[in-house]
């Protein structure tokens, strides 16, 4: 909770305060209290890719697309310029707000995984992290870093582009993704998005 107060910024979901719930002293529950936010990019994408599914014009220009890349990459520069790795970039993690002029604001959230400092932080097991936005020197050497953010942030542009399709396909379990990913000679990359500019 004091990382995400030092981590303030216009395109980071604010924090507020904590709320602790104590039922027992064994079994209390910690509660992250934050901005209310109208959901998430995963979630307006996808309605989006449902909207032109049926047919429908869609809402989200490419301008607004564009906005969110830029609103995301300067909640990143700040974090990184204070020492601090976010580590799972993705559109689940980043959210939007409608503003009263009808424009949208989007924020970076969710700091289940971060890093302070030199990046040393170290993962147990690959169900510790999302594998789809990891960048493979993560996946192989369990450490975040400011370039690993950078890969899932490309990874997060795709999202945009794909309209909220799942990294590497839903067919792919994400176990098998890793050892695919972590593997010699591995070449996994995303494909560029149909309408990607």
């Amino acid at each position: 909770a004091s990382v995400w107060i030092q981590a303030q910024h216009q395109n980071i979901v604010p924090f507020f305060g904590v709320c602790l719930d104590e039922e027992t002293a064994e079994n209390s529950s910690l509660f992250l209290v934050s901005e209310l936010m109208d959901g998430s990019v995963l979630s307006l994408l996808r309605d989006e890719d449902e909207r032109i599914a049926d047919g429908l014009e869609p809402l989200l220009t490419l301008g607004e697309k564009v906005t969110m890349g830029i609103q995301v990459s300067a909640a990143l520069q700040h974090l990184h310029a204070a020492g601090i790795t976010h580590g799972s970039v993705s559109a689940r993690n980043v959210f939007y707000k409608r503003l009263p002029n009808g424009k949208r604001t989007f924020k970076v959230g969710d700091f289940g995984l971060l890093s302070i400092g030199d990046g040393n932080s170290q993962f147990l097991s690959s169900s510790t992290f999302p594998v789809r936005c990891s960048a493979p020197e993560m996946l192989k050497t369990r450490q975040l870093s400011p370039e690993s953010d950078v890969w899932s942030f490309g990874v997060f542009l795709w999202e945009v582009f794909s309209l909220g399709a799942v990294p590497y396909g839903p067919h792919v379990s994400d176990s098998n993704l890793y050892k695919l990913i972590i593997s010699p000679n591995s070449s996994m990359r995303l494909e560029q998005p149909e309408g990607c500019p």
